[in-house]
């Protein structure tokens, strides 16, 4: 099986969580319909075309927290633009918008961030069964040019991407791997040596039925420092290179 690898690389990120309501919180790291997401816009599809292609059974993912994240709750103001008529002045060349003619509306976001100088960092392996997709993504990685712009999960959070390399993929038994784990695992998790991680319920894989969309969902274990996480006893695994993953399913 072969599997390419890049890392995804921004300075602030917010996947929203989807049963948040008051307040926008965010997930540990971008959930798999995110990533999917990511890698059609590296392709240039349009929205909804691609999941049937990148569905779990035809496109595997894994990934690994490589740089430590935190997340930090900040006030936000946001601004409902629908509500003309709105008072704007043409001041030196530039446009001055009255902002007491709008209605304005605050709320608090959890933003996802660093924990150390520098940015975050997150790498994504992948292997797809269509062949067209995975050298399209492989010409686009190594060459950095995605089609469309790459964000963390809002359009303010601006990403990219570095290419890491194409590897050829072996099953392994381990006891420890680098990647987030399913809830299929749960019960195997040695916990005895832990200090920080966290459980959450995200969703997997899109799909069309009809003119609407629905949702799979998952629940997944992740250490937020990047720290391998440990099994009571030894799990199949996948080896690519000398880092040891598992898939998102």
């Amino acid at each position: 099986m072969r599997v390419l690898v890049f890392d995804l690389l921004g300075k602030f990120a917010h996947f929203r969580v989807f049963y948040a309501n008051a307040n926008a919180l965010t997930y540990t790291f971008p959930p798999r319909t995110t990533l999917t997401g990511i890698l059609a816009s590296i392709l240039g599809r349009p929205r909804d075309t691609y999941y049937g292609d990148m569905s779990p059974k035809n496109l595997k993912l894994a990934l690994r927290v490589v740089e430590p994240v935190r997340k930090q709750m900040l006030a936000v103001n946001y601004v409902k633009t629908e509500s003309f008529p709105a008072e704007v002045r043409i001041m030196r060349k530039s446009a001055r918008i009255s902002v007491g003619f709008f209605q304005t509306y605050p709320t608090r976001m959890e933003i996802l961030m660093p924990k150390r100088e520098g940015f975050l960092r997150f790498r994504v392996y992948l292997s797809a069964k269509n062949e067209d997709i995975h050298e399209g993504l492989k010409r686009r990685l190594k060459s950095n040019s995605p089609y469309y712009s790459l964000y963390m999960g809002i359009s303010e959070f601006l990403a990219w991407t570095e290419f890491v390399g194409e590897y050829e993929a072996q099953d392994v038994f381990t006891n420890e791997v680098l990647s987030v784990v399913s809830e299929r695992l749960f019960d195997s998790l040695d916990l005895s040596s832990l200090k920080e991680a966290f459980v959450e319920k995200m969703p997997l894989h899109f799909c069309l039925n009809g003119e609407f969309r629905t949702v799979s969902r998952t629940t997944t274990f992740v250490n937020p420092n990047g720290h391998p996480i440990r099994f009571k006893e030894k799990t199949q695994a996948v080896k690519v290179k000398d880092e040891i993953i598992l898939w998102m399913e």
